[in-house]
């Protein structure tokens, strides 16, 4: 058994890690975002084939990937008895967010079913999938995010050092971290906090989290906390 873990990405990787670590230096990676179709084609064909190259050296078992795009090019260049892709948000409803992610529901349609697994961190992420990209109930599996309450615990009993936290944490605060999508569902908690403080006034809500430059649910957030009162 050998672990082989894939970076498609000029820089390397500090993580603690056991195996072998395999970093695939992608063409025209200096600015992605500023790619044309043929560039962006020529680069998945490349990682397609590289990919490939790997799995056959290294007898590769079985073949994980997450997100839509490693999970695209894990399907697209076969190689492994088991290929296991996970999805780790609604994808109807980012799509809908991110229009430029529209370009891979016909991968998704096409490709989803043709994995070993599907891992989805909850069942409405699986409904998702079978309701708008035709993927069998059969291909997906549930693992939910893993959590460790003690350890939540006791840092929540600590005191931050930094002013500024000090002063935000001085109060009860509702806290939500992680992109602003519509799967981290930061819609409910502006809808929640109102009630909330009509039982305590003390309560703050916090976001943190990083959006896409002009992002609609962003600008929609912005706007229901204006109407509910919020500051």
């Amino acid at each position: 058994h050998r672990d082989l873990h894939s970076f498609p990405t000029r820089r390397s990787s500090d993580l603690p890690h056991q195996g072998e670590l395999i970093r695939i230096d992608t063409p025209y990676a200096d600015d992605p975002s500023g790619n044309g179709s043929f560039v962006r084609a020529y680069r998945l064909w490349y990682l397609v084939r590289e990919l490939r190259r790997i799995k056959h050296r290294y007898r590769i078992d079985t073949a994980i990937s997450f997100g839509e795009q490693a999970n695209i090019i894990n399907l697209l260049s076969g190689g492994s008895r088991r290929t296991v892709i996970s999805v780790r948000t609604l994808l109807s409803t980012e799509m809908q967010n991110v229009p430029k992610m529209g370009v891979l529901r016909t991968f998704i349609k096409r490709l989803y079913n043709k994995a070993s697994e599907v891992i989805v961190p909850s069942k409405m992420a699986g409904v998702d999938l079978t309701g708008h990209f035709n993927v069998l109930p059969a291909r997906i599996r549930v693992i939910y995010n893993y959590i460790e309450p003690a350890r939540i615990s006791a840092a929540a009993r600590e005191e931050p050092e930094n002013p500024f936290l000090a002063a935000l944490f001085s109060r009860p605060v509702l806290l939500n971290v992680g992109r602003i999508t519509p799967a981290k569902g930061q819609w409910l908690l502006l809808e929640m906090l109102p009630e909330i403080l009509k039982h305590d006034p003390a309560w703050k809500l916090v976001i943190i989290g990083e959006a896409e430059k002009g992002d609609k649910l962003l600008r929609q957030l912005r706007s229901r906390a204006r109407q509910l009162g919020l500051r």
